[in-house]
Formats: structure tokens, sequence, C-alpha cells
């Protein structure tokens, strides 16, 4: 599982890189919003876990100042994005040094 958090989330736009471990190429993410949903961060990201071979779940949680967990808009002050995938990337790896 793979954690994105992000700090007083508002409607600000960002990309995420990743890197194909087997072949070293670069693929970003299509824009996204920090203030999207689990599903469209999913889909934002999609591209790229899809061509390495994997499919992701991402389920998203807001809390506010004090830590707690709610759904009040007006209260989020973080969003955590939990980004699970089906299985590990298969290729090289510092276990197989």
């Amino acid at each position: 599982m793979h954690r994105l958090t992000i700090d007083n989330p508002d409607n600000g736009t960002f990309r995420l890189s990743f890197t194909n471990p087997s072949t070293l190429k670069r693929k970003s993410s299509d824009e996204l919003k920090a203030d999207m949903s689990g599903n469209q961060i999913s889909a934002g990201i999609r591209t790229y876990f899809n061509s390495v071979g994997l499919n992701t779940v991402v389920t998203k949680k807001t809390f506010n100042a004090a830590g707690e967990e709610t759904e009040v808009s007006e209260e989020i002050t973080q969003a955590v994005y939990e980004i699970r995938l089906d299985r590990l990337v298969s290729s090289e790896s510092t276990a197989a040094i």
C-alpha cells in the first residue's frame, strides 16, 4: 500500500511521476486536483499502473485539525489517499541483489 497525504487540500492541481522499474522510463499522471475523490485519483494514475500490468484501488479519508476523521468540507485540513495495488510490480528489485 502507498499513501498520498495532502495538507490543506484545495482545488490546486498537481501531477505524480512514476518510474517503470523495468525500463526506467518515467510517466506522469493526469493532472490531479488536491480535493479529488479516491476514484478520481485512481483514474488519474491508472495509465501508469495499467502499463506495468497492475490495477489500483484508492480510498480517501479526510481529517480535521484535531486529527479526527471528518467529511465536513469546512473542517478538512488533511486528505489521505491509500493506494492499493492488486500485486507487486514484477521486475528487478534490491531484494535480488
